[in-house]
């Protein structure tokens, strides 16, 4: 079905393009051949202007010759993305091996804040601490100051999302390693990234493009135009696009070949072979039905055992459960791994179709850029962009009534007698037969409050300002000073139980007449002052004895759709200015000056049913916020040694150096810095290295974040998969458990399966965190191969301080490990009798390090075939380019507690990524390949070989490919085949970790994409 919908949906496509091409086939055909060595016509319609000279580059203020820096850099080209044709720019950034798994994107279990957006994650040190500017300005943040997401979300810092930024628009991308801070100011511990876009552009662009997966799902629409034109004879340019795209959803349950539900869980055969758990495919919840089951207590109708003993079982001794007729039917328990929680198979909750795989979004975007030359030596300038998206949360996991979550107000098993007027004869029949008149259900509410969330999000963002030059004393003094102005709005529509009206509605009795009606109806409470609340006079009598039972009008009245927004601006004046003031021996030192004023507000407001916490969850609270930071900032370029001065065996050496003044309101003063050099013997090579101090400032949310509730998975120190991580943990486990009177050898945590609710919240005592990095490397541009240039870096990084929530797994370790123990940390988490987890608080704190360390490898060939010697020269055989761009990391840890925690080699943190591909051209074609591969990945480095069946997954490759053919010189027809093999991800990689597995590999599968480029 999917295979044959393809295939139509292929046909389409092919036969657009062959149409276009045998249409203009002849005149294709007759046209003279380019110069060798000549830009194709099609390469050069969409390209801006290059300024001629020197040009300011990311992490300078000064003008470099080229893209000159002190620090390891890459750039991504209109070329490359043209190659890729991606939706956005983060999914063509993502692909370089420098980024690690994105702090959001469109894939995975999103917070409800964050559907759809993309954050992109320099090193894997964090999105947080990875700058986004936009032509060397910063950009308003995407990333909603709220309550952290249910089941998780991006991280709480000020990350811009990637999907507000037109990808027509876009002339380059210039990624610097470290190094930014300086020249920027706060959040570039790990790097900046420089969107550049189309300046002096002339002409006009429209693409179209149509993706879709080998299934014939994930379709994608993107449509945009790109126009500009120069005026006043050549004073001026503006430069406007418009871009619409949109992304098909979709959920686990449409990959059930690479994303199967399937978890590690302990057993006795998975004890008698030798591991601590063991690999459960299919995995299922065996005590909680879509269509509920009735028990004995209030406990788990299985009670951690494949008997069940708390469930009811009919006169065979089957369990059962509630069918769609109401009746109570024996159910296919599947196979019980003697666990708390999961199963394998059976008629148990299936969470397959509640995890989301693609977020369906569209957006719209609108950008203009402008510029006027008012004199010989001031030009005036402009930017807009507008951006508006909505996504979708398709699927998450409903409400639920389980002893799972009895800590979350109104999700505990409901008790029912065998009296409510909803049970069917036959159900009654079998609950008195079982002595069960009282019993308690436990079911997953599929059939009540939606499971979807709706986000939009719309950002504005102005930048106006004057730069020129003037001289003094017969030298040029470049200045430039702006305004930006960006404001983002985040809208989330999502759904609750109104826990007042489910309490009423789930007491259902009958009238005299027979009907079912609730019982605040017939025999109503005494009403307040201003009458009987809705609760009272709408009731509507809600059956939960099967899945599909409850009525419409049951349903209407227990759900509540709510509504919470969130804004957040920015308001950035800067002052910038350069010069040489003197010359030294080997030629002028550069010198730049510069200062800044930045404010930053935002605001999170609930709907008045949140903030009277008539659902689920405690009462919500607004949050509002502002910090400014005043700055001032210097930097120098000193040559020491210059080409000119013909030295033999020094051709170049120059000094750098960068200092940076922070008041931030909130977090204080902070001073950032960077010095460094560079130094070419020769000048086929140059070597570079410099060192930087960095800090980042807590942003809006992490500051005025309310105290809130969350939920939280750990990974109990108690429990038998963990408990023999060491002997201290061991005795302090085994006196806890001594003192609640509960047997640890049989104890299995429920934490660990099956979340637990508890706090967080901000801190506006935050400091900045602060970092300090190093770089060391070189690059060659061999005069003996032409077009060859290679750059090959050593970072390292020591985080300092970083914003952090603990999370409960952290804040148990720190309690049981300790040879201190009991400790402060163990009073932020609460066991009940059974020694079960049943609440924790992790508030925001300054806390622990990070350590990062590893080389960069950025290499580009470009050359013409006929200029290779054993080809014969005078044809035109057209060109190559090889690009090799590659990462190995040698440490990454975290240290938390005093406990230092390696990542490295885990699944999204691998120890080895890199890139190579080549690009051929000649004439109108052209043809791209690109190979990617991941180095092997683990759940965690630190299980040892017993503890799992399985710990980690292989290595993965892939190959991307296009093709793209210039019907004219305004009309280019491409293909672009990404996992042109349609490679699996890794085995048991989604089941390890899928948060970072979904980050990390190919899920999609084997995609499509047709575009059509004309320009006019």
């Amino acid at each position: 079905m999917h295979m044959h919908r393809l295939r139509q949906k292929m046909l389409c496509g092919a036969t657009m393009l062959v149409i276009a091409l045998l249409a203009e086939g002849a005149q294709a055909q007759v046209q003279a051949a380019p110069t060798p060595g000549a830009p194709h016509p099609a390469d050069t319609t969409s390209t801006s202007e290059q300024p001629a000279g020197d040009i300011v580059v990311t992490g300078s203020r000064i003008p470099r010759a080229g893209f000159d820096t002190l620090q390891p850099a890459q750039t991504v080209s209109s070329q490359l993305l043209a190659d890729r044709s991606p939706v956005n720019v983060a999914d063509t950034l993502n692909e370089l091996s420098a980024f690690g798994t994105p702090g959001s994107n469109n894939t995975g279990q999103q917070s409800s804040a964050n559907v759809g957006q993309q954050f992109v994650n320099l090193y894997n040190l964090g999105s947080q601490r990875s700058l986004v500017l936009v032509n060397g300005r910063r950009f308003v943040s995407g990333n909603a100051p709220t309550p952290p997401g249910t089941f998780g979300g991006a991280p709480s810092g000020q990350e811009v999302d990637l999907n507000t930024i037109p990808v027509g628009l876009i002339d380059r991308v210039e990624v610097l390693s470290v190094g930014g801070a300086p020249i920027y100011g706060a959040d570039a511990i790990a790097g900046t990234v420089n969107i550049i876009l189309k300046d002096k552009f002339k002409g006009v662009i429209v693409e179209g493009q149509y993706g879709i997966s080998r299934y014939g799902d994930g379709e994608s629409y993107v449509g945009r135009a790109v126009a500009g034109t120069n005026f006043a004879e050549d004073r001026g340019n503006i430069t406007t696009t418009v871009e619409y795209t949109k992304q098909g959803g979709l959920t686990y349950l449409d990959r059930p070949k690479t994303l199967p539900y399937a978890t590690f869980q302990p057993s006795d055969a998975c004890k008698a072979l030798g591991y601590g758990a063991c690999y459960v495919p299919n995995a299922t919840v065996p005590s909680i039905f879509p269509g509920g089951i009735p028990a004995s207590n209030a406990g788990l109708a299985n009670a951690g055992s494949p008997t069940y003993p708390n469930a009811i079982h009919n006169a065979a001794g089957q369990v059962v459960a509630f069918g769609p007729d109401g009746n109570l039917n024996p159910v296919n328990l599947g196979v019980q791994n003697n666990g708390l929680v999961f199963g394998s198979g059976g008629d148990g909750d299936n969470l397959a179709g509640q995890s989301q795989f693609v977020a369906p979004i569209s957006r719209i975007l609108f950008g203009t850029l402008g510029h006027y030359d008012v004199t010989d030596h001031v030009r005036a300038y402009f930017e807009t962009e507008f951006a508006h998206s909505e996504a979708t949360l398709l699927a998450a996991q409903p409400s639920y009534q389980s002893a799972f979550f009895a800590s979350q107000k109104g999700a505990g098993p409901i008790q029912f007698t065998t009296a409510n007027p909803f049970l069917t004869a036959q159900a009654r029949s079998v609950l008195n037969a079982a002595g069960a008149g009282t019993f308690y259900l436990s079911r997953a509410n599929l059939d009540i409050a939606p499971q979807s969330t709706e986000n939009t999000n719309t950002t504005y963002r102005v930048v106006a300002g004057l730069k020129g030059d003037f001289a003094i004393a017969g030298r040029k003094v470049n200045w430039d000073a702006s305004f930006n102005y960006g404001r983002s709005e985040n809208g989330i529509t999502y759904y609750d139980i109104n826990q007042e009206n489910f309490a009423n509605a789930i007491d259902a009795v009958r009238d005299v007449t027979g009907k079912i009606v609730c019982r605040v109806t017939l025999t109503p409470p005494a009403a307040p002052a201003g009458g009987q609340p809705y609760s009272v006079t709408a009731c509507q009598p809600l059956n939960l004895f099967g899945s599909g039972a409850p009525s419409a009008a049951a349903v209407n009245f227990v759900t509540a759709k709510d509504f919470a927004k969130s804004v957040l601006t920015q308001r950035d004046w800067q002052l910038n200015g350069n010069a040489s003031p003197f010359d030294l021996w080997a030629g002028p030192v550069q010198l730049a000056l510069g200062f800044e004023y930045r404010e930053e507000s935002g605001q999170y407001d609930v709907d008045a049913f949140a903030a009277a916490g008539l659902g689920r969850n405690a009462p919500s609270s607004n949050v509002a916020g502002r910090y400014n930071s005043t700055e001032f900032s210097g930097e120098a370029k000193i040559p020491l040694v210059s080409p000119a001065m013909g030295w033999r065996f020094l051709h170049s050496l120059e000094l750098d150096g960068a200092f940076r003044r922070i008041d931030n309101s909130r977090a204080g003063g902070s001073n950032v810095y960077t010095f460094g050099g560079k130094i070419a013997p020769i000048a086929d090579i140059e070597f570079r290295g410099n060192f930087t101090h960095s800090v980042r400032a807590p942003s809006i949310g992490e500051l005025f974040l309310p105290t809130t509730n969350t939920q939280s998975f750990a990974q109990d120190p108690c429990d038998p998969n963990f408990i023999g991580a060491n002997s201290t943990r061991g005795a302090n486990c085994t006196a806890v458990f001594r003192t609640l009177g509960t047997n640890l050898s049989s104890f299995k945590s429920g934490v660990v399966n099956a979340s637990v609710l508890g706090t967080t919240g901000g801190n506006q005592e935050l400091l900045n965190e602060r970092a300090d990095a190093w770089t060391a490397g070189f690059v060659t541009r061999p005069r003996f191969v032409r077009g060859l240039t290679l750059a090959l870096d050593w970072i390292e990084i020591r985080l300092k301080d970083p914003i952090t929530s603990l999370t409960l797994t952290q804040v148990m370790d720190a309690c049981y490990d300790s040879g201190s123990f009991p400790n402060n940390y163990c009073n932020l988490f609460q066991r009940n009798g059974a020694g079960q987890v049943t609440g924790f608080s992790t508030p925001l704190i300054n806390a622990g390090a990070q350590s990062f360390a590893g080389a960069q490898l950025d290499m580009t060939y470009r050359f013409q075939i006929g200029d290779l010697p054993f080809i014969h020269h005078g044809g035109d055989y057209g060109s190559l380019t090889f690009d090799v761009n590659g990462f190995y990391t040698k440490t990454h840890t975290y240290t938390i507690l005093g406990v230092t925690t390696p990542t490295l080699g885990n699944i999204g943190d691998p120890k080895m990524r890199f890139n190579i591909s080549t690009r051929y051209r000649k004439g109108p074609g052209m043809l791209y390949l690109q190979y990617r591969h991941i180095s092997s990945g683990a759940q965690d480095v630190t299980l040892q070989s017993s503890s799992q069946q399985i710990l980690g997954v292989g290595a993965y490759s892939q190959f991307n490919g296009s093709v793209s053919y210039d019907i004219t010189s305004k009309i280019t027809a491409q293909m672009v085949i990404n996992n042109i093999f349609n490679q699996s991800p890794p085995p048991y990689a989604i089941s390890l970790n899928a948060g970072a597995a979904l980050g990390t590999y190919n899920y999609f599968g084997q995609s499509f994409v047709f575009k059509l480029k004309v320009g006019l």
